[in-house]
């Protein structure tokens, strides 16, 4: 069956498609219409209809009013994105009048890798919809073919690709399982990239065909496999964050336990922490890692904080504990352990902590609590100043850093590379340098100048990830293998 995507127009010229489609999806975001049109649409019998109404400024109030009177009038499906706020209430309404609810999942830039869908399904799966709409961007065939081979393992789903190398797959996808294939109409637009119009499709079923034999093969091969392993379910972890594509928190995930197949590890970006708790809770995650800038703002979110938590005010790691947020900072422990395993004593030693960002703060917290004499300095003396007491530190502007760092044997650096200050500094072989940034590595050069120790940032992500990781799963990562992937 092909499900005309009826978009852009008035009611009169929605209402004179509908006319010729067999099925068909109407975008009330789009398609200019009042409540009482909104009835007459989808009070129609003849044919199935679902009502989208994608996020277009409108305001979820509106958004969630309009699909409920699609609901309430008769539509046969209702289209709820997995974001979307009023998801639970949504269903409910739609549960209440037998009207069927497609999930849905969009990701217009890319098409995860296979760890990362399988978490997406997973989480669907749980909040058992009708069915799955699983949508991405596809920029090369093997994109494509990632997203169908979900049809081996699932039923009830749509699965297919946008974009150009993503055409093949709206195809193939009905012969896989899937019950329609979204069209634009002949003589309209089309909804999302790369989408064949109805003539198009009906003319490309031959040359895309794959035999539903093949389905079923696949199908039944996995449920033989199926049967043969282990009857435990996934436990699903990820990054969340901005800017986190390149990320080697999977790849460390998946070195830390390479013997088993019950865990995996995604990705999961957000625009705030209140959305990436959102997700969190809607993937049902048992554990996330948390990177800038959302250190600080999750916090609220959760249940309960250690006592490093309670202290620095940010986390970087959360564990759902039946239902319960516990919220820790393990960077506290990515800071020791990388002076430790290089041989440095901490107690008794005198450390320079430079910047009093989120990172500064462990930084502080951690090599004060293992028995240093810490002196912290920051640009904004007066930021230290208000944290010295609390951190049982010493406060410093950067001038006067300048003058006591000679003495100290410990530095850890959370400036980024470029801050004016860090160019002032001259480093001698009694001293050892840790930064933060394993990317920029600012005092990388002066330290190797002045044969001083220096540590990547690499080994800070690395101690952070062992007790974080130990956190999600309550087992002893593989650290030889994580120190395999982290400093390639």
């Amino acid at each position: 069956m092909i499900c005309t995507c009826i978009a852009q127009c008035d009611f009169e010229t929605c209402r004179q498609a509908l006319a010729a489609c067999e099925m068909a999806e109407i975008r009330l975001d789009t398609v200019s219409c009042s409540p009482a049109q909104i009835v007459q649409l989808f009070g129609r019998k003849n044919i199935p209809l679902i009502a989208t109404f994608r996020s277009n400024g409108a305001g979820d109030a509106a958004r969630f009013e309009a699909l409920q009177t699609a609901i309430n009038a008769g539509a046969a499906y209702v289209d709820i994105e997995t974001d979307a706020p009023y998801l639970t209430a949504l269903m409910q309404e739609a549960r209440k009048a037998k009207c069927k609810v497609i999930l849905s999942y969009h990701d217009f830039e890319r098409t995860p890798g296979n760890d990362e869908l399988q978490c997406i399904v997973a989480q669907m799966r749980a909040l058992q919809p009708d069915f799955m709409k699983i949508v991405t961007y596809a920029h090369a065939a093997a994109d494509a073919e990632r997203i169908l081979s979900l049809y081996k393992t699932e039923k009830n789903l749509l699965a297919f690709c946008m974009g150009k190398e993503g055409q093949s797959s709206r195809i193939k996808s009905r012969s896989l399982g899937a019950p329609f294939i979204y069209a634009a109409p002949d003589n309209g637009v089309a909804t999302a990239a790369g989408q064949l119009t109805v003539s198009q499709i009906k003319q490309s079923r031959t040359s895309y065909f794959v035999p539903r034999i093949s389905y079923l093969v696949s199908r039944i091969s996995y449920l033989v496999s199926r049967s043969r392993a282990s009857s435990i379910e996934k436990t699903h972890f990820a990054l969340t964050g901005i800017s986190i594509a390149h990320s080697k928190s999977p790849q460390l995930f998946a070195a830390a336990y390479p013997h088993t197949a019950n865990y995996s590890y995604g990705l999961l970006p957000a625009q705030s922490a209140g959305e990436a708790i959102r997700l969190f809770r809607l993937h049902r995650l048992q554990g996330m890692n948390v990177t800038m800038p959302f250190k600080k703002e999750i916090v609220p979110f959760t249940d309960v904080q250690s006592e490093e938590v309670k202290v620095i005010g940010a986390a970087n790691t959360i564990v759902n504990r039946d239902g319960r947020l516990h919220a820790y900072n393990t960077d506290v422990h990515g800071v020791v352990n990388s002076f430790l395993q290089h041989g440095i004593t901490i107690k008794n030693n005198k450390a320079l902590v430079l910047g009093a960002g989120g990172a500064g703060q462990a930084a502080a917290y951690a090599l004060a609590n293992a028995g240093a004499e810490v002196w912290w300095a920051n640009r904004t003396i007066a930021k230290v100043e208000a944290l010295a007491e609390r951190y049982h530190v010493r406060p410093l502007s950067f001038s006067c850093a300048a003058r006591e760092w000679e003495e100290c044997r410990i530095i850890v650096n959370t400036l980024p590379a470029g801050a004016d200050f860090l160019h002032t500094l001259h480093f001698h072989k009694h001293q050892t340098v840790l930064d933060a940034d394993y990317a920029g590595r600012p005092l990388y050069r002066q330290a190797i100048a002045g044969s001083a120790g220096y540590i990547s940032g690499l080994s800070w992500l690395l101690w952070q990830a062992v007790p974080a990781f130990e956190l999600f799963t309550g087992v002893p990562p593989d650290v030889e293998a994580m120190k395999k992937t982290v400093f390639v």
